[in-house]
């Protein structure tokens, strides 16, 4: 995997510039159920080293089956 990123730093990379470039009140990603983990720890990683985004009041994502 050298050279190479996952879809958590990609994830991380893209969220914080969404933050930074459109500075938006809210984002909803809307993700299938197959997901919902990856979305539950790369918003609580976001939280953790992006405190003032304020990712749990500005996030959701609701999942379907």
């Amino acid at each position: 995997m050298l050279g190479t990123s996952v879809y958590m730093t990609q994830d991380l990379g893209t969220a914080v510039q969404r933050f930074e470039k459109y500075n938006a009140e809210k984002m909803i990603y809307v993700v299938a159920n197959e997901q919902n983990t990856h979305f539950v720890e790369l918003f609580a990683i976001l939280a953790l080293i992006r405190p003032q985004l304020k990712v749990r009041r500005t996030i959701q994502w609701p999942f379907y089956s």
